[in-house]
């Protein structure tokens, strides 16, 4: 059964700023989650899953075990997007502004406006910073 759950402290980043939501589980004695997708909503933490074995209770004391292998994977593109910020910055002038991005386990998406089209030496810039 598809669940949600808000729990007053939690070990998973939720999704932001075009960064995929941490996985994993939630686990008592009584019941096991799958956590498929965390998001905020008005300073509360929503952590979305399948109900895999038992059922919960308000109040239940659960553990947070984040699929850290996961985490590992998406934390390098995350710092490459600040990266490639800069580099497009340095490369390109205050032009350069984020309009968007995502960043998972195999890949980063930059979206970025500047004044008008790229030269091939400014992308060559770019690329080189």
């Amino acid at each position: 059964a598809a669940v949600g759950v808000v729990l007053d402290t939690t070990s998973f980043y939720g999704e932001a700023g075009g960064q995929v939501a941490d996985v994993g589980t939630l686990v008592c004695d009584d019941a096991e989650v799958d956590v498929t997708h965390v998001q905020s909503y008005g300073g509360y933490v929503l952590h979305v899953g399948v109900l895999k074995r038992g059922s919960l209770t308000e109040g239940a004391e659960l553990q947070c075990h984040v699929a850290y292998e996961t985490r590992k994977k998406v934390a390098p593109n995350h710092t490459l997007t600040h990266l490639l910020n800069s580099a497009l910055v340095d490369a390109l002038g205050d032009g350069v502004s984020q309009k968007g991005s995502l960043v998972d386990a195999a890949k980063l998406r930059f979206d970025f406006s500047h004044g008008s089209a790229l030269k091939p030496a400014e992308l060559a810039a770019g690329e080189a910073s």
